[in-house]
């Protein structure tokens, strides 16, 4: 039952978890059972806005941050779906009914797209900012996208 820790039954806004304006939420059953496993707030237009505005009030600070440092916070997130797999893959499977196989299995894929992501981002940088012809393979990425691997003309 380590998924518990992950049951946040409010929204994240702004640096704090809220409930919704109304105080109403909406009940979260596991589909096997029936049983009430949660519940999530019954947020709308109002908690959507407040959402919006504080994102939009974050992200000029955010974006000066140097991207290698940003690239840091998707390997965080990586590292944390697979240190955590068991359990969010647990909550899944209570959540939606999918078999635990194929529960974690999704999480792994998650952190996968994660990786591919902070990666790309890193090489992007490397490319554009730090590299010239005779470094970081500087180009070679461009480049796959100019030369098919294989003719299927023929």
């Amino acid at each position: 039952m380590g998924y518990q820790k992950f049951m946040k039954q409010s929204n994240l806004i702004n640096g704090d978890w809220v409930h919704a304006d109304n105080r109403k939420s909406f009940n979260v059953l596991n589909p096997a059972t029936g049983e009430i496993i949660g519940s999530v707030p019954a947020s709308g237009y109002d908690e959507t806005q407040k959402a919006i505005v504080a994102a939009a009030a974050a992200f000029p600070s955010y974006s000066t941050k140097p991207l290698l440092e940003r690239v840091a916070l998707l390997w965080k997130l990586h590292d944390a779906l697979l240190d955590n797999q068991k359990s969010l893959a647990e909550l899944l499977t209570i959540e939606q009914g999918k078999s635990l196989t194929e529960a974690t299995g999704e999480i792994v894929i998650g952190a996968a797209y994660i990786r591919w992501f902070a990666e790309e981002i890193s090489f992007s940088s490397r490319s554009q900012d730090t590299c010239d012809k005779t470094s970081c393979w500087s180009g070679w990425h461009d480049n796959a996208m100019e030369f098919p691997i294989l003719d299927v003309s023929t």
